[in-house]
């Protein structure tokens, strides 16, 4: 491991990273066949791929490109939270005497 050079280290941190994909791929198709066989109704189920995408995960691997996460949407909390300011929670919770 201390003889290999920058490059070998990251064609085998590589493969080890295709090899995980490898492995997700084949228990997705485990699990569709055996969905598709205990099945009780009829039809055409939909695709392993659209459970998992190996090829995009195996390019996005050989490329070296991620894809960009959506960016979190905190308006609703935002008004959530100055809502909660004003809000009374001990006449919420507490009882009305009669």
């Amino acid at each position: 491991m201390y003889s290999w050079t920058y490059q070998e280290w990251l064609n085998r941190v590589q493969g080890a990273n295709l090899a995980v994909i490898d492995a997700q791929e084949r228990a997705i198709h485990a699990a569709w066949v055996a969905g598709i066989s205990s099945r009780q109704t009829k039809g055409k189920p939909a695709p392993p791929h659209k459970y998992f995408d190996a090829d995009a995960a195996r390019k996005q691997i050989i490329d070296g490109t991620t894809t960009r996460k959506k960016q979190a949407d905190f308006t609703l909390y935002d008004r959530m939270k100055k809502g909660l300011k004003s809000f009374d929670w001990y006449k919420a919770f507490v009882p009305k005497e009669k």
